[in-house]
């Protein structure tokens, strides 16, 4: 049988760091281009989960991945009038 997860021993140490380090890193970067490839974490942790954790690629994931992708570039190719 297996034990279900203690939020000290099995949560705690994943939400922990993950979430002191967003909080730590955004406000430097709220305003600038670099805050837009964030978005592309969710794609890296997917394909890093698929080679070295064995995880299955599916449809949900293909499609999320291609959103991401779609949303930075047309944020990074986008053109705002009266600017160069």
């Amino acid at each position: 049988m297996v034990a279900a997860p203690s939020f000290k021993k099995d949560i705690l140490p994943v939400i922990f760091p993950s979430g002191t380090a967003t909080l730590l890193h955004n406000p430097w970067h709220v305003n600038s281009q670099v805050a837009i490839f964030l978005y592309l974490i969710p794609i890296h942790t997917t394909v890093m989960s698929i080679l070295f954790l064995d995880e299955r690629l599916r449809l949900y994931q293909i499609l999320g991945g291609l959103l991401i992708f779609i949303g930075v570039l047309l944020v990074t190719h986008s053109r705002v009038p009266g600017k160069n």
